[in-house]
């Protein structure tokens, strides 16, 4: 059914991004993405010290624990083939908004370094 086809699917997908370990070098996702074999590419953290804002991060489990990742894709769907889906795009615009960033074009006044890259 349904379930199982998208479960495969998503199998697929997780095994897609994993050619890309290297979490500051994200080449081979951003082709599998160009190509329209992923969604949304995984995400993947990359050690480092000092960072001032990652405080923030500590939000994510919550945010899967509630089940909101699931029903947002059950929701609006899929954006397509893309290195930054759904689940990204979201997670994204909590962090700003508890890092009291008000829009994305507001980024550019931070240092890519204080928010962890």
């Amino acid at each position: 059914g349904a379930t199982a086809e998208r479960g495969e699917e998503d199998a697929l997908e997780a095994e897609l991004t994993r050619l890309d370990p290297d979490p500051l070098d994200r080449s081979t996702d951003r082709l599998l993405a160009k190509m329209g074999l992923i969604e949304d590419a995984a995400p993947i953290f990359a050690p480092a010290a000092n960072l001032p804002m990652a405080g923030a991060l500590l939000a994510i489990p919550s945010l899967v624990a509630s089940g909101v990742l699931p029903i947002a894709r059950k929701l609006y769907g899929s954006l397509g083939p893309a290195f930054y889906g759904l689940r990204t795009t979201l997670v994204a615009y909590l962090l700003l908004a508890l890092l009291r960033i008000p829009r994305p074009e507001a980024l550019k006044e931070h240092a890519p370094a204080t928010l962890g890259r």
